[in-house]
């Protein structure tokens, strides 16, 4: 099964599931000894659970940036990274821009995906 790191965490650590591999292009610090899907010969496969921080649209750029600058500094923080840690996620700091061209890829892949399997949002 594919999953969150978060809903097997605890079946992780009670021995009853075993991870097989990860779906990131790189090896999880969360998880440093299991391989990812491409070293055991599944190529070009990346598929990382995100989270992002988003603001109606017209928000003043200096609000966003002031935003943005102050989520930055916190998931930056040694707090941070603990908290994050404990419930399985890695933070990941970016600027607008950066989460912009990932919501851009993201949508363009998933809305590939969807018209090759032929689904609809009826």
């Amino acid at each position: 099964m594919m999953s969150d790191l978060t809903v097997v965490q605890p079946h992780l650590r009670s021995g009853a599931l075993r991870v097989l591999g990860v779906s990131t292009p790189e090896r999880s610090s969360l998880l440093p000894d299991v391989p990812t899907l491409a070293e055991q010969g599944i190529e070009g496969f990346d598929l990382q659970l995100w989270f992002g921080l988003f603001a109606p649209r017209g928000t003043a750029p200096a609000v966003i940036r002031d935003a943005n600058t102050a989520v930055q500094a916190y998931l930056r923080s040694a707090e941070a990274t603990a908290a994050f840690a404990n419930v399985a996620y890695l933070p990941f700091p970016s600027t607008a821009a950066e989460l912009d061209a990932l919501v851009g890829r993201e949508s363009a892949r998933w809305a590939e995906l969807a018209r090759i399997g032929a689904i609809r949002g009826d």
